[in-house]
């Protein structure tokens, strides 16, 4: 599939709020999501990542086909851990929509996100994905992403 990479405009803005707000919710272990409705949930999620979405250092990319057609859409920018003063990229967010699945595109925009942090002086790529995603975990790995960090969590009730 030929995939066609371009920074997002504002006509862009609905599609990536919707995709990312039921990633997002998919995301949350069902013993959290017991406790908050999906309306809360998208009210809060929404500010909480507005400011990533609206930083100038933070950059939204559609993947497009070549009749135009929306595929994807990843959103980049630059982070610095706690444990260490050395900045990397890291992808905030990536989607491929469902009838482009396993067709390339999130490799493409992987490999488009590589390209981008290497001229932003970067050396380095970091990204956050659900423990239940094997999917996104497979291609990941494929693409030589290791595990660095375990997110652990356990009940208190």
């Amino acid at each position: 599939m030929d995939v066609k990479i371009r920074e997002a405009e504002d006509a862009d803005r609905d599609l990536f709020w919707k995709a990312t707000l039921d990633t997002a919710w998919g995301d949350i272990p069902d013993d959290e999501k017991v406790h908050i409705s999906r309306m809360e949930f998208d009210q809060y999620f929404k500010r909480a990542a507005q400011p990533y979405l609206e930083d100038g250092q933070n950059k939204l990319f559609i993947a497009a086909d070549e009749k135009g057609h929306i595929l994807g859409y990843t959103l980049l920018g630059k982070s610095v851990p706690f444990y260490s003063p050395k900045p990397y990229g890291f992808v905030f967010d990536i989607f491929v929509t469902d009838d482009a699945r396993r067709k390339g595109v999130a490799r493409n925009l992987l490999e488009f996100a590589f390209g981008w942090f290497k001229t932003q002086g970067l050396e380095k790529v970091k990204l956050e994905v659900a423990e239940s995603n094997e999917r996104a975990k497979a291609l990941y790995l494929k693409m030589g992403f290791r595990s660095e960090r375990y997110v652990m969590g356990r009940r208190l009730r």
